[in-house]
């Protein structure tokens, strides 16, 4: 591929990209709301939106939810998940037990009680959770290792046309980044960085901390599947966009795709 059309496909890239993370986020509007709400009731502002009629109006507050909700998350947390290895013959039982171990250290090295705390506030409060599996290069002093992690469910968007979102024309997960973290990693392209129509403003706002987003920029990890006819099988891909271009495009690394299953890192 020559480099004019290795631009002009970063460009459809980028186009495609912005098109869907558009037509997502306008149908997870209500979504996005809904979930905040939840939030509010969990910490106690129940009468958050009530129009005031008198100003000595009564307006009780219980803690019974959040109470509720955190005895049920102290049990869940008791019963967090472990893998478990089980051998296929008597003589494979060491070997299981050894995999069992370094699972378990892989699992505390990445700190997976608190992704999975994450998950379980997420479950009782909005309803759903996320996580995301994959390997990170820079884990363990630079040695790598996989994980397991939480994502926010209003940090992250599914195909609102399907069902099951395996089929679904990609996945978007997003984030605020400043400009300085933008040019430390992607230096090359720093200089060229448009705010857009998508500047940090415009992601879901934390309705208790309010920081100054006015120069920061929305990071979108942009995941999708590709059918390869010839192999009858599908190619995982994964793009970084920030200010309007393409920071990265995981096929120009991996153009077989990031994993044989073929399906989004996602459950």
């Amino acid at each position: 591929m020559t480099k004019n059309e290795a631009t002009q496909e970063r460009q459809k890239l980028l186009e495609r990209a912005m098109e869907l993370f558009s037509e997502y986020r306008s149908a997870y509007l209500m979504e996005w709301q809904r979930l905040e709400d939840c939030e509010r009731i969990y910490r106690g502002d129940h009468w958050y939106g009530v129009p005031l009629r008198d100003e000595n109006e009564p307006r009780p507050v219980t803690p019974v939810i959040q109470s509720t909700i955190e005895n049920i998350s102290a049990e869940l947390m008791d019963r967090m998940p472990e893998a478990v290895i089980a051998p296929e013959s008597p003589e494979d039982a060491r070997v299981a037990k050894v995999l069992e171990a370094i699972i378990r250290q892989n699992h505390d090295a990445a700190s997976y009680a608190k992704e999975y705390r994450g998950l379980v506030h997420d479950l009782l409060v909005g309803g759903y959770a996320v996580q995301e599996v994959g390997y990170d290069t820079e884990a363990n002093g630079g040695l790598g290792g996989a994980f397991i992690r939480h994502v926010d469910n209003r940090s992250i968007l599914f195909d609102p046309l399907c069902t099951d979102f395996q089929e679904g024309r990609a996945v978007i997960k997003f984030s605020i980044r400043s400009r300085d973290w933008l040019q430390s990693r992607f230096p090359q392209e720093a200089a060229f960085l448009n705010p857009g129509c998508y500047v940090g403003t415009e992601a879901v706002r934390d309705e208790v901390l309010h920081a100054d987003r006015r120069d920061t920029l929305l990071l979108l990890e942009y995941w999708w599947r590709e059918f390869d006819r010839e192999e009858n099988l599908y190619r995982v891909h994964m793009a970084l966009i920030a200010g309007n271009r393409v920071l990265m495009d995981s096929r120009e690394v991996k153009p077989e795709g990031y994993y044989e299953h073929g399906a989004y890192p996602f459950v």
